[in-house]
């Protein structure tokens, strides 16, 4: 076996012999994949591999597909082939299971066009044969999807044969979110269109491996708004103490979509001009509004799984999809003297409003899969008008802020949250499922009852609360904003009150996330 490192020192021509044959009879494979060395990995080579022919057109996929040998044939195939189905034991069938498999073949050929295609390598006969009886019931496009899937899992046993498993050091640089804008750095492992992980339209990315740094490339379309009447009802919610909150009707579900999409195919178009891999931003907004209608579940974060996942079973040179939303909330309004809400007006809310993001890629086996998922209440605005103390910081020459044991205290807050597995926020309703206007009462319940020494102490014990009442979260993410109001009379006579007004420029920010092993040590009492 060779060591990823001898498979970055092999000539070009050593490299398309050795790797010529992992995916059948289609050296044009790693000839495509030969100059974009060195890789990280087996994986990344996989990746690679994978993404060339994800890539390459609907016609030398399916030409691909044609290049497998029917199992269990008595012809000439390749190596490769022969030692698989040696490993199956389809070379020593009985002449029932034979007869029984050419049957099924000949069925599946019929319907579909193509021979039946799996890994089978640690399979039986009879795993075969149940395999084959289950996809016959699929249709052509569901077929030609697994087949490619089946493909890329047989190129990627068949590089595990080849190459050590072991992985090269590379550098990688941590990700910084702020609300909703993100620089991420040192996500991927190689330019696959199967595995690529590119940024949000905000952002640079760089993956080194030696010298070599990798583009920013991507488009999409921002500002699609959409509003579907009388969609599905949201209930179910788990009580916490802290939040009133039962659900909503979503008489009006609102929201802005942003999506961001990637994919080595759309490199021509940025080159050369050459459009004819490239999806018209307006196509992407009739998509989008499009799926609104169709969607079957109540949660913002679902709709942007379930139209994210579907953006790439239509366009399959597509290699990731980063869908944004912010959900515009509408208030009912009375429409009598005693409080009557009617339940067909509304007004537009002010207040704060709640956001999700959901990236969706591909395995390496070419399948739509969540990569990445965030929840968001976003422009909370809370003041507490006493017990806030802000004392004991350095002073030093550059000090003018006196310090105050008892001031008021005016913050701005956007909260993030990610869960420990992503489709718990996609259900339709359940007791995972997080709200917002929870995670918003949490915080005006911590601020409540907390006498803060400073915000960066708050938004711990903020984010210690939310996580102690939702075991489903894995992490809540704050940035926090100073907007304390500035004294203009500090004392009137026979009152408590002062009399403030707006703080000068800048204001103080603060960035903190809080993690489920925060909860072992000390803090909120």
């Amino acid at each position: 076996m060779l060591t990823i490192e001898q498979v970055n020192q092999l000539s070009r021509r050593e490299f398309i012999d050795t790797f010529g044959g992992v995916y059948e009879n289609s050296p044009w494979v790693a000839e495509a994949v030969e100059p974009v060395r060195p890789m990280e990995s087996v994986e990344d080579l996989h990746q690679r591999m994978a993404g060339v022919v994800m890539t390459s057109g609907e016609e030398n996929r399916r030409a691909l597909i044609q290049a497998h040998p029917s199992l269990g044939e008595q012809k000439p195939m390749s190596a490769e082939s022969t030692s698989e189905q040696e490993s199956a034991g389809l070379t020593e069938m009985e002449e029932e299971q034979r007869e029984d498999l050419r049957i099924w073949n000949e069925r599946y050929q019929d319907k579909f066009g193509m021979p039946f295609i799996m890994a089978v390598r640690g399979k039986t006969t009879e795993d075969i044969l149940e395999a084959v009886r289950t996809r016959m019931e699929h249709s052509q496009e569901e077929e030609e999807r697994q087949a490619v899937r089946e493909i890329h899992r047989i190129a990627l046993l068949r590089l595990e044969a080849i190459i050590e498993g072991e992985q090269m050091e590379t550098k990688t640089e941590s990700k910084d979110r702020v609300g909703t804008e993100e620089v991420r750095t040192g996500e991927q492992s190689g330019p696959s269109a199967a595995l690529a992980a590119e940024p949000a339209s905000i952002s640079q990315t760089a993956t080194r491996t030696g010298s070599k740094k990798r583009r920013t490339m991507s488009y999409g379309k921002g500002d699609v708004f959409a509003y579907r009447t009388f969609s599905i009802p949201f209930t179910d919610i788990t009580p916490i103490p802290e939040s009133p909150y039962e659900g909503t009707n979503n008489t009006i579900f609102g929201l802005n979509v942003s999506v961001n999409i990637t994919g080595e195919a759309f490199l021509p178009s940025f080159t050369e001009g050459d459009n004819s891999m490239v999806i018209a931003t307006d196509s992407m907004k009739n998509f989008i509004q499009r799926h609104l209608g169709s969607y079957e579940g109540a949660t913002v974060e679902g709709f942007l799984a379930y139209v994210g996942e579907a953006f790439l079973e239509k366009y399959d040179h597509v290699e990731t999809a980063e869908v944004y939303a912010d959900h515009l909330p509408f208030e009912k309004v009375n429409v009598d003297n005693t409080g009557y809400k009617s339940g067909v007006v509304f007004k537009k809310s002010r207040n704060e409003n709640t956001a999700a993001m959901v990236k969706v890629g591909r395995t390496s086996f070419g399948a739509p899969e969540i990569i990445d998922q965030e929840s968001y209440v976003k422009d909370v605005q809370l003041v507490k008008v006493v017990d806030n103390s802000f004392v004991g910081f350095i002073r030093d020459e550059y000090t003018t802020l006196p310090e105050d044991a008892n001031r008021p205290l005016f913050i701005y807050l956007n909260i993030g949250w990610i869960y420990e597995t992503p489709e718990t926020a996609f259900g339709q309703n359940g007791p995972g499922y997080v709200a917002a206007e929870q995670v918003k009462d949490i915080a005006a319940a911590v601020f409540h009852e907390t006498q803060t020494a400073s915000i960066q102490q708050l938004i711990y014990y903020i984010g210690r609360r939310v996580l102690e009442r939702f075991p489903q979260l894995q992490e809540v993410s704050f940035e926090s904003q100073n907007h304390t109001w500035d004294t203009v009379v500090e004392d009137i006579p026979g009152s408590d009150g002062k009399v403030y007004t707006e703080p000068r420029r800048p204001y103080g920010f603060q960035r903190f996330s809080v993690h489920r092993e925060d909860l072992n040590h000390g803090g909120e009492e």
